[in-house]
Formats: structure tokens, sequence, C-alpha cells
């Protein structure tokens, strides 16, 4: 078998799970990434069947599941509340390069998903994004690879963002304050 942070084979591997576990902070996304290792009981990773959302309640509003489609395009097939409020728009059936409102974040979501398919790894993407005003903006995205038999058959998502202005806004109300990206990093589980 492969070296391979999921299957804990050698220190390398240990070195790096713990680097992306860090790398994940201890909000949403690392409740999520806990729920899924949990789930995947070893393997690479679980079957959908094996997702619950109504065992992780205090997550349900920040998760999505996407369904990979024959194009290379992905579709939303489960989007919670602060999904939706993220983009301001319901987006469960609908395609991700759809909902997504500019190249740049189409761009970046397609090569997130891409690489998770093929690699069939966990994939975090943090993103420091400053406002026009000169407050910053941390975003994460984990996705989570479900399938069987080394195929991907769903992602499973969850965000969280963290804002230093004071009052805390809905993504779609804020990127049109972005002034730049000041750091964005995308790190393979």
């Amino acid at each position: 078998m492969a070296d391979s942070p999921l299957n804990g084979s050698t220190d390398g591997a240990a070195v790096r799970r713990r680097a992306f576990r860090q790398a994940l902070g201890d909000g949403v996304v690392a409740a999520l990434f806990s729920y899924w290792e949990e789930k995947a009981a070893g393997a690479e990773m679980p079957a959908r069947s094996a997702i619950d959302p109504i065992e992780i309640p205090h997550l349900l509003s920040t998760l999505y599941i996407l369904e990979p489609l024959g194009d290379g395009a992905f579709r939303f097939r489960l989007a919670g509340t602060g999904v939706r409020g993220l983009f301001n728009a319901e987006v469960t059936g609908r395609r991700v390069d759809e909902v997504l409102t500019t190249p740049e974040l189409r761009e970046n979501a397609q090569r997130s998903y891409e690489t998770l398919m093929r690699e069939r790894r966990p994939w975090l993407t943090r993103t420091e994004y400053e406002l026009k005003g000169g407050e910053s903006v941390h975003y994460r995205r984990l996705a989570l690879p479900l399938g069987a038999d080394g195929v991907v058959e769903r992602i499973l998502g969850a965000f969280e963002i963290e804002e230093e202005a004071p009052a805390a806004k809905p993504f779609h109300l804020i990127l049109p304050e972005v002034a730049r990206v000041l750091d964005r990093r995308e790190i393979a589980g």
C-alpha cells in the first residue's frame, strides 16, 4: 500500500496527518473531520451510507454533499442553511459552477474537488481576504471523499468563516468588499 496519511503506514504520514489536523483549527471543519475519520474506521474513506447528518446536528448548517457528474462538474445534493446563506440562494440541485460568482472561485473549487477525486484524500482550502476597509476574513473549506473500492461517489464538505469586522456578514455580502487575497493555502490530508 502506498504511503498515505490515511493509513498511517509511516512516521511521515503521521506527521502529515498531525499537520493537517492542526491546519483545521478547532471549529466546524475540525469537528467534521473527526466525524469523517470515525466513520472511515481506518479505511481510505467512509461509504456515503455511513454518513448520517442526524448524528451531527451541530454541523448541519455548514454541511454540503456534492455529487460528481460525468462531465467533470459537481452538483449540490444537500446544502445546509449556512451554505444557502453563504450564497444567498438555494443551491441544492444546482451545479457548483452555476453557484460560484467569480471565475477565481469557480477555478479554485474545481481544482480542489478534482484533486480530491483523483487523490481520494481530504482537502482543506484556507483563504485570508483583506477587505476594502482593512479588516480581514479567514475562510476554511473542508472537502472529504465518500465512496468505496477506491471510487469517490460523493464529497462531504463544510466551511467556516472568521471575520475581524465587528458585524459578521454572509459571504455573498463580504465578496464585493474584498480588496485582495492575502493568503491561500490548499492542504491535502
